[in-house]
């Protein structure tokens, strides 16, 4: 099993969920000199971590990963979105997410999501700091960037959501596993019944 060597660990978990603000009078320039397009200009979540923008403003606006010097990313985008409406993005992945209005392309925010190593992974699990969800969500990550590598195989596409519930066993060999009390091999056997359970996808 292989742990990424270039992951970011913070000192706290990033939250779960974070919520930005599309101000009033944001579709004339001028916000753009004190980052305040979107507020907070920058927020970060963990894998599995959801943002949601609110059109606070009286204009239409759009939420779209990418820039205006390169055009969208294709990560996510609103579509258009009016005042009072919001947009929701799932981040399933670890990156620094630029994004923009294409309406305003004056407007810009970023959107980081940590990477982490599998050790880091399993014991913020043990510790109860991310969800189940979270953990399986960053664990996929891990696989589909060849970072592990399960010995077993599922090639059906996953169906979970954000309620899923892990094993107790499994989050009790994560914490474990942080603590040095077991092997890697004993906490990998939880990433092998995953696969199995078809919670997780290998290859």
């Amino acid at each position: 099993m292989i742990e990424s060597g270039g992951a970011v660990k913070l000192e706290t978990p990033p939250p779960v969920n974070a919520s930005v603000s599309v101000p009033a009078g944001t579709s004339v320039p001028g916000c753009e000199e004190t980052n305040s397009c979107f507020i907070p200009f920058e927020v970060i979540v963990g894998v599995g971590g959801e943002v949601t923008w609110s059109n606070d403003d009286t204009a239409a606006h759009t939420v779209t990963a990418g820039s205006p010097t390169d055009g969208p990313s294709g990560e996510f985008d609103s579509s258009l979105f009016f005042a009072g409406a919001t947009f929701s993005h799932t981040f399933e992945s670890a990156g620094t997410f630029p994004y923009f209005c294409f309406v305003h392309p004056w407007m810009n925010g970023i959107v980081v999501v940590p990477g982490f190593t599998v050790k880091e992974l399993a014991c913020d699990f043990g510790d109860s700091l991310i969800t189940d969800y979270q953990f399986v969500i960053g664990l996929q990550s891990l696989i589909d960037n060849g970072e592990i590598t399960p010995s077993v195989t599922n090639s059906q596409e996953p169906n979970i959501d954000s309620a899923i519930q892990i094993p107790e066993w499994i989050q009790n060999n994560s914490g474990w596993w942080c603590e040095g009390a077991i092997s890697e091999n004993n906490f990998f056997q939880g990433v092998d019944f995953l696969v199995n359970e078809g919670i997780l996808k290998f290859p």
